[in-house]
């Protein structure tokens, strides 16, 4: 009972500002040490992150991977980073490792991993997001990163609760259809929302 008495004098000791404060502060993002990607990487997926990156500081971000096989290729893999300014994407064509048996003794599986290349050379020179009825496209990129504009920050805040289908072009004109997950576009809304400005600002 003192210590609820305690809490209720010191939430009175706060002004109104202090507590809404508090009240907006940041959540307690995951961190991720780098904004690199590769195939087989180990990161929270499709959830907001703080990506603090060595060469290029502190933003938040989110990661997006999605995998499918398309003709004699077994497994496609598309992943990509969001943050509010950039891109990233990296495409890896191949399997990863997969366990082989070749027998069993006393009941037990025996065998060790099969491993294919996995192809990660694919330059990509355009990317085009369906968002609804509306088509986004990005160009003018580095290195597969592109940079992200107001106006498709603004779509991707509010973009619909839905997948979102990517089509990626590559510096030899191949297309690679792929499509973003629910809960990246969900996460959208917490990385491109614009944040509101303070009284300092005005």
């Amino acid at each position: 009972m003192r210590v609820l008495w305690g809490l209720v004098w010191v939430l009175a000791g706060l002004s109104m500002p202090a507590i809404a404060e508090m009240a907006q502060a940041e959540p307690q993002w995951p961190v991720v040490e780098s904004a690199a990607l590769a195939v087989g990487m180990q990161v929270p997926w499709s959830q907001p992150v703080r990506v603090k990156d060595p060469f290029e500081g502190e933003n938040l971000g989110v990661f997006d991977r999605h995998e499918f096989s398309r003709g004699d290729i077994p497994r496609v893999t598309v992943l990509s980073l969001w943050q509010p300014q950039r891109v990233r994407f990296l495409v890896g064509l191949g399997s990863q490792c997969t366990r082989a048996y070749v027998g069993y003794i006393f009941y037990f599986p025996i065998g060790g991993l099969s491993c294919s290349q996995i192809d990660t050379s694919r330059k990509i020179t355009e990317a085009v997001l369906k968002i609804g009825d509306t088509n986004w496209t990005l160009t003018q990129g580095q290195n597969n990163t592109f940079p992200i504009s107001r106006d498709l920050a603004a779509g991707l805040a509010q973009a619909p609760e839905a997948k979102v289908l990517l089509r990626l072009i590559t510096e030899a004109g191949e297309l690679i259809d792929t499509e973003i997950g629910v809960n990246t576009v969900r996460s959208w809304k917490q990385i491109f929302s614009p944040v509101p400005a303070t009284p300092a600002d005005l």
